[in-house]
């Protein structure tokens, strides 16, 4: 399994710029994100995917250990949708 550093190092390479550069990149586009996502936009890349934000609604759970049921609060809850021809690449056989 990769992590943020593998993936680092990989862009790194393929772009010829340093790591550091690519790690400080990535940790702006995510502040980026965050930022559009908290004043409700959405971010659309196409052929990648579309990120917003989901509303969860509250409900009723249970304890695994105790089996005692609890109440789930509600909460807002980061979403990305793949785009279709970036689902196809992995399923090509599937695609439309």
């Amino acid at each position: 399994m990769a992590n943020k550093t593998d993936f680092i190092n990989r862009v790194a390479e393929k772009q010829g710029i340093s790591r550091t550069q690519t790690g400080e990149i990535l940790d702006s586009m995510q502040e980026v994100l965050t930022e559009m996502l908290n004043e409700g936009d959405s971010l659309t890349i196409k052929d990648f995917g579309r990120f917003d934000l989901r509303e969860r609604a509250a409900r009723k759970g249970k304890n695994p250990q105790s089996g005692a049921e609890l109440m789930i609060p509600a909460r807002t809850v980061p979403h990305l949708s793949f785009a279709k021809t970036f689902r196809a690449i992995f399923n090509p056989a599937t695609a439309e």
